[in-house]
């Protein structure tokens, strides 16, 4: 008996604590693991949401905006707070590269897919042939509403890039009645933008891509006068001795008498020229917000080609393929149903590339084979195939018969005879040891070997044209290219 009242003085000890608060949740455990295990068996049973390709689609284009003078790639001057921003929100390239060094042979390239082509006498600017099959006509094909708008009096209707677009609208340089003769307009890069947001609200719920041509911040650096004196002294008046047409004049004379000052001054142009292309994107960007269609539409960043400061004996663009030329910002912002990756990316990447990307994630079928790849495993945060050689030709009206060839960090330089048949000179650079440029390595034979083969291979397979029948420009054209700092003044 007196056993086993301890033993029951014990047991009690040990279980009244349970059976006051222990209890219940012991009698309740069942039926939540049930119902945790039921939620974890429906988790496991639904499928993640597969990513889907946004509706529309639209690329804006600066002309002749360098790289290396956007902050996100090292640049103390903030010349672009809208797209830096637009940049840190989606997919940034650092290594993205154009495939000529000036604009139409850049934009034919990446608007067919293919490597620019070698023209033969007679030429004035390239254009879309009969046979040459477009970007615009892929995505119109695929049922897409196609709209463009060029400040660009190159990137024209008359000379054959409405091809493929349902709307092409053209805002060049207007006459001046008073001084009789074309100036540009300094109110046509907002014009740009409000014709192509005229033009995306008429589309309603169709489908659409745009691609919008801005000429800024492209010669002449004439920003309004709210940005001129934000990065230097601001605009000197035309006839001071040495206001921009004739520092480029000294340039091409007598590259030597440039000074640090007037390096410095066209530089403090060039950039508040940029800075105020950015922030017309940022009224861009506000318009697609408000509008809704941002969060359904693949918005591109992008330019043609850059432009030197000097950096390897030049101002402008169109005689050399150096970094500062070749080297373009791209920047893809797009929405969360497109399952991107936001960050910046390494990747050896060619505006060349855009076509192929587009008609992977589009489901577009172009007519013909391009030599780009897509990129679009990028966008997606895969690793890309090891780089192949991204060629990067230069033509010009100087006698500057250049292209370059990139494998990884190592870059080839060939300069080449007129008719583009033979290499004559060559360069070599390690771009992650030598960014600019300035150490040639064209005496490291089993260096150069390699690249110098593919530059062979490339330049032997190149397309020559035949551009004894190229449109002709009309004065007026001319004078209109002239006001814009083409063809001499």
């Amino acid at each position: 008996m007196f056993i086993s009242v301890i033993r029951f003085r014990i047991m009690n000890r040990i279980f009244r604590p349970l059976s006051r608060r222990t209890v219940p949740f012991l009698l309740c455990f069942p039926f939540f693991l049930c119902v945790l295990l039921s939620l974890a068996g429906c988790s496991e049973k639904k499928p993640p949401t597969p990513p889907t390709p946004p509706k529309n689609i639209l690329i804006v284009l600066l002309d002749a905006a360098s790289a290396k003078h956007f902050s996100e790639w090292g640049y103390a001057r903030d010349t672009a707070p809208n797209l830096r921003k637009l940049a840190r929100e989606g997919t940034l390239f650092l290594n993205a590269h154009s495939q000529a060094a000036n604009t139409t042979p850049s934009v034919w390239s990446f608007f067919t897919g293919r490597y620019p082509y070698i023209p033969g006498p007679g030429y004035t600017t390239h254009h879309f042939a009969e046979n040459d099959a477009t970007m615009a006509e892929a995505f119109h094909a695929a049922g897409f509403r196609t709209g463009a708008v060029s400040e660009n009096p190159w990137i024209n209707s008359d000379y054959g890039w409405a091809k493929g677009f349902d709307h092409f609208k053209n805002v060049l340089s207007l006459y001046n009645p008073v001084q009789e003769k074309w100036s540009r307009d300094p109110a046509s890069s907002q014009r740009v933008i409000d014709r192509a947001q005229e033009w995306i609200a008429q589309q309603g719920d169709a489908r659409w891509f745009c691609y919008v041509h801005l000429l800024r911040p492209h010669d002449p650096y004439d920003p309004p006068a709210r940005f001129a004196r934000r990065f230097g002294e601001g605009l000197r008046p035309a006839d001071h001795p040495r206001a921009e047409d004739k520092i480029r004049i000294a340039a091409n004379a007598d590259p030597a008498s440039i000074t640090r000052d007037d390096r410095e001054y066209m530089t403090g142009l060039y950039d508040a020229n940029l800075r105020y292309a950015d922030s017309l994107i940022g009224e861009f960007m506000e318009w697609l917000e408000k509008s809704g269609l941002r969060e359904n539409t693949l918005v591109i960043f992008m330019a043609d080609h850059g432009d030197a400061f000097m950096e390897h004996g030049v101002f402008g663009h169109n005689t050399t393929v150096y970094e500062e030329v070749t080297n373009v910002p791209l920047v893809v912002l797009a929405p969360k149903s497109a399952g991107f990756a936001k960050g910046r990316r390494t990747d050896l990447v060619d505006l060349v590339d855009l076509l192929p990307t587009f008609s992977e994630l589009f489901g577009l079928k172009p007519e013909s084979a391009t030599p780009g790849k897509s990129f679009l495993p990028a966008l997606r945060g895969q690793t890309l195939p090891a780089d192949a050689p991204a060629p990067s030709i230069s033509q010009s009206a100087y006698d500057h018969y250049r292209f370059s060839l990139r494998r990884g960090p190592l870059k080839f330089i060939g300069a080449v005879d007129p008719e583009w048949r033979r290499i004559e000179s060559v360069e070599l650079y390690d771009l992650s040891k030598d960014p600019l440029e300035k150490n040639n390595l064209a005496e490291n034979a089993k260096l150069l070997a390699p690249l110098r083969a593919e530059a062979e291979k490339f330049l032997s397979g190149a397309e020559h044209r035949d551009t004894a029948n190229d449109p002709v420009l009309s004065p007026d054209d001319e004078e209109r290219l002239k006001s814009i700092g083409y063809l001499g003044n």
